[in-house]
């Protein structure tokens, strides 16, 4: 889920929360990582748009107002059950 307007540690950087089926309990969707950009800014808008790959393993992350306005895309693996 994207949060591109969360204050993180800065005014509207962004996050994305990733949640996962079973975690936390059977049928429940449960919280199971926080990510956030490496290098990110002040309202960078990292989560803008997210997209989960068909197998659930890889996700990508906009970030609109990234690198002086020029936008970026983040990619992220999920790898033995830790990213």
């Amino acid at each position: 889920v994207g949060a591109s307007g969360q204050d993180v540690n800065f005014d509207e950087q962004g996050e994305v929360y990733v949640y996962k089926r079973d975690h936390g309990g059977t049928g429940n969707w449960g919280e199971y990582s926080r990510l956030t950009a490496s290098d990110g800014g002040f309202q960078d808008q990292f989560g803008v748009s997210v997209s989960i790959s068909s197998d659930g393993n890889t996700v990508a992350v906009g970030s609109f107002w990234n690198d002086q306005r020029r936008g970026a895309c983040y990619v992220y693996k999920i790898s033995n059950g830790s990213q």
